[in-house]
């Protein structure tokens, strides 16, 4: 354990005891499956729903995109015209199930599709229609982007439009996207209404989570 005080971190050798703690590790490795006496945010509970986009699209399901699980890619290219049938868009999304930071995500066409091979064979992938975002939202971006919503305590803190390098659709910044700062108060009152029921839904269900949203439409969720 440390203490920072003064400047500089001491290292405490007595034990501390805590009444919480915020878990910033991006992966299920704590807090433990079997685990109590401790308030942690976030949950475990919640965590793994994070982690887990197939999970998620079947809670909100309403505000995301049509989607389906695939499995791995071999199956998608076995089941490949049936599949492709249900996809209304002539884009599609293909992306790891638990997947971060925009890796192994395919976005294009389904012809183009045929040159897509994934990193791993055994990655498991979910499905999902294209949501074309190329005409922006007025007054904050013109064209291709994410938005994201931070939710601490119920309440909105932060708000970030994503922009995706020129030529691609990833808007992740480990994908090389450009980030700015947006005022909630000029996002669209359509997007504040999605917040308030997701971030009432899981203050209720999860134990108050700090979390993030990225909408329009809104197609994951993420611990923060």
């Amino acid at each position: 354990m440390w203490l920072f005080t003064n400047g500089i971190f001491e290292r405490l050798k007595k034990e501390v005891k805590m009444d919480l703690v915020f878990d910033w590790v991006g992966d299920l490795e704590f807090p433990p499956k079997e685990f109590d006496g401790l308030r942690v945010v976030n949950t475990r509970k919640f965590k793994e729903l994070t982690c887990d986009k197939w999970a998620a699209y079947k809670i909100l399901e309403e505000y995301m995109p049509k989607t389906f699980w695939i499995g791995p890619s071999t199956s998608l290219r076995v089941n490949r015209e049936n599949l492709f049938d249900k996809i209304s868009t002539e884009n599609i999304v293909l992306k790891p199930y638990n997947g971060l930071r925009g890796k192994g995500i395919f976005i294009g066409s389904k012809e183009k599709f045929k040159e897509f091979k994934p990193e791993k064979e055994d990655t498991k992938f979910i499905l999902q229609e294209f949501v074309d975002t190329s005409n922006g939202i007025p007054g904050i971006t013109p064209g291709k982007h994410d938005l994201r919503v931070v939710v601490i305590n119920g309440e909105v803190v932060w708000c970030h439009a994503r922009v995706p390098a020129p030529g691609t659709f990833l808007a992740n910044a480990a994908q090389g996207g450009n980030l700015t700062e947006v005022d909630y108060e000029v996002v669209p009152e359509s997007v504040k209404n999605i917040v308030r029921i997701i971030s009432k839904k899981f203050y209720d269900e999860f134990d108050n989570p700090v979390f993030s949203i990225v909408q329009y439409p809104l197609w994951i969720l993420i611990a923060t």
